[in-house]
C-alpha cells in the first residue's frame, strides 16, 4: 500500500489532470480562431478527444488510489 502523504499527491494530480485538460483544450482552439473554418473544426475535434482522454486518465487514476485507500482501510 502507498503512504497518505503519496496518495494524497496522487489524488491532487488527478484532479488537476481532469480540470486542467479540458482547459488547455479550450485555450488551444482559442488560438486557432483567424485561421479559417477547416482548422478551427480540426482543432475542435482535437480538443473534444484531448478533453475527453484527459478526463478519462484522471478519473482512472483518482479510482486507482481509491482503491487503494478502501483496501489499506480494511481490518
Amino acid at each position: 500500500m502507498i503512504s497518505a502523504k503519496l496518495r494524497d499527491s496522487l489524488s491532487a494530480i488527478s484532479l488537476m489532470v481532469m480540470i486542467g485538460g479540458p482547459v488547455l483544450a479550450i485555450l488551444g482552439v482559442m488560438t486557432l480562431i483567424g485561421d479559417g473554418p477547416t482548422r478551427i473544426g480540426q482543432g475542435v475535434g482535437s480538443a473534444i478527444e484531448f478533453a475527453v482522454l484527459s478526463i478519462v486518465a484522471g478519473g482512472g487514476l483518482r479510482l486507482l488510489v481509491s482503491i487503494d485507500a478502501r483496501l489499506e482501510a480494511k481490518p
